[in-house]
């Protein structure tokens, strides 16, 4: 088959999955019909029955201002209103004959009128409001996220790890080896660099934060090993076996943090904050490790070269093609798993390490925050192209990145994310499935014409 005819199938699946995705989240944005800004007026009365006179004028036509020119008491309050947006017989005094009475609704459903709040009655109308549109959550998540260094920064740092982890995953997956148990790596790496922060104090920083790092990937590496001993001696799957080794390890960390590292003033959630010469250092007016940076450079060029340029890089796709052809063509499959699963858990584990060493500062429960299972989804949409990771780990940072302005700013469910995730991934492994069937059936043709 033409080689541009095979570029194209293979990103076909991801440019449909996200078009569609995309068009979701449109779909969903619209239908909200939330208000992104309200501009307010407000007269502020002593009792009911003078807030109820202003709000009779208004709703016969007068403004504010013509209302303000006869009351000298009265007083305006421009600005954002907070609350109460939609005020109903649950979040007020008023029972719904009273607001049906007494409130006016616009088209958005939006009630102005007197309303109690804090000893005194108020007279609220709406001036103006924006309505929720996919170009304002654009421009939202734009400013929140890629408008400023600082911002990009933050972005990068959410992304650091996630990266790591893909890396990771991308030699696993080759060899035909789902490592489910990456969670649990990553939990693991943080609690080894987390025990060196707390008990160990070295000579000077840069043992200090090496020692840490390879206690991280250390404990990362034995946690996989020990998934990939359970495959090939003990002959349970590596996703039975990861999951269940995912739920020790969220316990072990459980344990730590209500038993031997829990700090006398501390509630079980977390440890106590790291020595700061046990915290990776960051850049100037920037939210991001240079270590971290300099070690996911390192590791994407080693799995770049090991995946397109290497005998054992040939070794890991023959075994992900059919393990058993393998064994008979003189492969080391055992070795190869074993050895693609330790470099997994390490970078999982360095993972691990750059959150409670950089983001948070000590090592909280649930610590990965399902960063592992991300970086699963992530080498699935790239079907295990190594070049392609990068660009789609930096996407999903991206787009979890947003979701705090879209809960807090937009009043939107920061799940609309995880919809979105879920709906790519599904339309780009329905659309590869349907990929392969054209590919095999043009391969077909091909033979037969020769």
């Amino acid at each position: 088959m033409d080689r541009r005819l095979k570029l194209l199938l293979s990103v076909l699946p991801l440019i449909i999955g996200t078009v569609i995705a995309v068009l979701m989240v449109v779909i969903i944005v619209n239908a909200e019909g939330d208000v992104l800004d309200v501009t307010t007026v407000t007269l502020s009365f002593e009792n009911e029955a003078e807030a109820q006179v202003v709000a009779d004028r208004l709703e016969a036509g007068e403004t504010f201002a013509d209302i303000t020119t006869i009351r000298a008491d009265a007083f305006i309050i421009p600005g954002v209103e907070p609350a109460p947006r939609r005020i109903t017989p649950e979040n007020s005094r008023l029972s719904e004959a009273d607001i049906e009475r007494v409130f006016s609704r616009d088209s958005l459903g939006n009630v102005y009128g007197p309303l109690e709040a804090r000893r005194e009655w108020v007279v609220l109308k709406v001036v103006d409001q924006n309505a929720v549109e996919f170009g304002k959550v654009y421009d939202l998540v734009y400013e929140q996220t890629l408008s400023t260094g600082e911002n990009r920064a933050k972005v990068a740092d959410f992304w650091m790890p996630i990266f790591l982890c893909s890396l990771g995953l991308v030699l696993t997956f080759s060899a035909g080896l789902w490592n489910i148990g990456v969670e649990g790596q990553v939990g693991m790496g943080a609690v080894g660099a987390s025990g060196v922060a707390l008990f160990v104090e070295l000579s000077n920083q840069t043992l200090q934060l090496g020692a840490e790092l390879l206690m991280a990937a250390a404990a990362g590496a034995s946690w996989a090993l020990l998934a990939a001993i359970m495959r090939t001696r003990g002959g349970v799957n590596e996703i039975f076996g990861g999951v269940a080794l995912n739920f020790i390890a969220s316990n072990f960390s459980a344990f730590l943090l209500v038993g031997p590292w829990k700090p006398a003033t501390s509630t079980g959630s977390a440890t106590e904050r790291f020595p700061d010469y046990a915290l990776l250092p960051g850049m100037e007016n920037y939210q991001i490790a240079p270590i971290t940076l300099f070690i996911s450079i390192a590791a994407f060029i080693f799995v770049v070269l090991t995946m397109l340029g290497s005998k054992w890089g040939l070794q890991l796709r023959a075994m992900g093609r059919n393990q058993r052809s393998a064994e008979v063509l003189g492969i080391p499959t055992e070795r190869n798993i074993w050895l693609a699963m330790m470099i997994c858990g390490a970078l999982a584990g360095i993972a691990g390490a750059h959150l409670v060493l950089f983001r948070r500062g000590n090592l909280p429960a649930n610590v990965s925050g399902g960063i592992g299972f991300l970086a699963l989804l992530i080498v699935l949409l790239t079907s295990i192209r190594v070049l392609l990771v990068p660009f789609i780990s930096f996407i999903f940072a991206l787009l979890f990145s947003s979701s705090l302005p879209l809960r807090t700013r937009l009043e939107l469910d920061s799940s609309l994310i995880g919809v979105m995730v879920g709906v790519l991934v599904f339309f780009v492994m329905l659309f590869d499935g349907a990929r392969m069937r054209i590919q095999e059936t043009m391969d077909r043709w091909q033979v037969g014409d020769n």
